[in-house]
């Protein structure tokens, strides 16, 4: 187990994740809140389809950009504030819409609740990977990705188990309330304890030694090949996301057998499918903590039977469709998974917050697109189109994971730091 271990710090680091865990998995409930009553909202005629994908992509329109200033926030101010910020805010957002079923109330509330979690998830990242004991940290910023299916799989569930949608709402709005309380005195108790541990130290050695030395934003993006990392993010989260989103509505046009119920149903298991990818890239980069280039190159490549599968999407067995969508998507999920873990490289100056806020931007930016894109695509030119232009974009993958590699290598030797200082 690997966040198991004998000394006190290690068992508190494990708690302090513990803790992370639980509520980020119920931010990404709350944030799937709006998704998982959107057929009850369209069936009753609250809102159009439109107007719902509207608010939906409103939210992460508000989301991409406000990333970067929650990056930056993260490395100057205190993570827990921050993070408190964001549930409360998210509550407050939740309640608006519980009360009010207007269609620009409603959209001005889910784009508040985009713009409160401006630093919640770098915030998130910034304490397990400076707070926690030095051997858990990697582990933790692999496993943290678990909450997102978790937390997809549980909105879903709990909305089929309330009646009236706008209940989805209330109880999302309690659920972060509830989450605030929990981590606020949960967090605190454990850091004083962490801080009494003789020893104790938030940030390396290496990290202090740059602390004096700062490391300049167009070197940091440019130089260092971030920008290449984060538009391989981009690129990622366009296939992940299409895979997740789109899966349904794929089998329901390519097989007359697929009714919505069945659709969504085989979804979930899709979904749940990314949590065994996070746990495999988790427990492989465990152990090979300098490879990211070369699990990444891996991963890529193992996506490539799954593509060739469904781009034959209608025309073979149903099971084997749904079994490489799944197949792609637990592929895409531990693709996220270790290029998250690609920010603890810059760990060493201080600056992983607003690297994670970068990546975490450019994922937000490919939502955006693959939730207007794909669709208009597949109408056009029929969702074979869709599967070739997956292929293209995970090739573009590896050709920015090479530009990446590249330059991160002559960046540490600029920055006279080793590349696997990490």
């Amino acid at each position: 187990m690997f966040f198991s271990g004998n000394t006190t710090e290690k068992k508190l680091s494990f708690a302090m994740f513990v803790v992370v865990f639980i509520m980020y998995s119920l931010v990404c409930m709350t944030k799937q809140c709006f998704n998982a009553a959107m057929a009850d909202i369209v069936n009753e005629g609250v809102l159009t389809k439109s107007q719902t994908g509207l608010i939906i992509s409103a939210f992460y329109i508000v989301y991409a950009p406000t990333q970067l200033i929650g990056g930056f926030a993260a490395d100057r101010y205190d993570s827990e504030r921050l993070i408190l910020i964001g549930l409360i805010g998210a509550a407050a957002a939740n309640i608006i819409i519980f009360f009010s079923q207007s269609y620009y109330v409603m959209l001005a509330a889910w784009s508040f609740d985009a713009l409160v979690q401006f630093g919640l998830w770098t915030s998130i990242l910034k304490i397990l990977m400076s707070e926690l004991h030095s051997s858990l940290r990697h582990s933790a910023v692999a496993y943290i990705a678990i909450a997102q299916p978790l937390g997809a799989v549980l909105a879903y569930v709990t909305a089929s188990l309330i009646r009236e949608w706008r209940y989805n709402f209330a109880v999302s709005a309690l659920i972060l309330i509830l989450a605030s309380v929990f981590f606020k005195i949960a967090y605190k108790s454990i850091k004083k304890r962490m801080d009494d541990v003789e020893g104790h130290e938030t940030h390396s050695a290496q990290w202090v030694s740059h602390k004096t030395k700062p490391l300049k934003n167009s070197s940091m993006i440019f130089g260092s090949g971030l920008i290449f990392i984060a538009t391989m993010m981009m690129l990622r989260e366009m296939v992940g996301s299409g895979i997740k989103g789109l899966s349904p509505v794929m089998l329901m046009e390519s097989y007359d057998s697929i009714t919505p119920a069945v659709g969504n149903a085989l979804n979930v298991i899709i979904i749940l499918f990314g949590t065994v990818g996070v746990i495999s890239a988790g427990m492989i980069h465990h152990h090979n903590r300098h490879k990211d280039v070369l699990i990444l190159t891996v991963i890529l490549l193992l996506a490539v039977p799954g593509l060739s599968v469904i781009a034959f999407i209608g025309k073979i067995n149903i099971l084997m469709c749904v079994f490489a969508l799944a197949w792609l998507h637990g592929l895409m999920m531990a693709c996220a998974t270790i290029i998250n873990c690609w920010g603890m490289r810059y760990r060493i100056f201080g600056r992983e917050g607003t690297v994670a806020g970068i990546i975490n931007s450019a994922a937000s930016i490919g939502i955006m697109i693959e939730s207007y894109g794909f669709c208009a695509l597949a109408d056009k030119a029929g969702w074979t189109s869709v599967v070739y232009t997956w292929i293209i974009m995970l090739v573009l993958c590896e050709v920015m994971l090479v530009l990446a590699a590249t330059h991160w290598s002559g960046f540490c030797k600029n920055m006279r730091c080793s590349p696997t200082a990490h």
